[in-house]
């Protein structure tokens, strides 16, 4: 599953991707990741860049976002939700970090 969501107040997208755990630790997050940036650099006018909301115990998620030269801005906590029956997580409140790349600004 992958998602990029319209621009934000702040002027971010969200992308979001999820993978069975089939196909962890075989490089397909950061190619999803790496993609969503590339595109947005290139087609998205209004953005200033996006956002991902890795959980706080995703280890994996967070250095792909730093890997790819996002900066952790925060913390958000997203409430429960009932809509994905099949996520674990979906039915309690979930604690993430928020990690920004601004296409003005340069990252290593």
């Amino acid at each position: 599953m992958c998602r990029l969501a319209p621009v934000d107040e702040d002027g971010y997208h969200n992308i979001d991707f999820m993978l069975f755990p089939e196909y962890w630790g075989k490089k397909y997050g950061s190619e999803i990741v790496l993609g969503l940036k590339e595109y947005i650099i290139k087609y998205s006018k209004q953005a200033k860049g996006i956002q991902g909301t890795p959980n706080i115990y995703n280890i994996a998620s967070q250095k792909l976002f730093e890997k790819i030269g996002c900066k952790k801005t925060g913390q958000i906590i997203f409430p429960k939700t009932n809509q994905s029956k099949w996520l674990q997580s979906s039915y309690k409140e979930v604690e993430c970090f928020i990690y920004r790349f601004s296409k003005y600004e340069t990252c290593g």
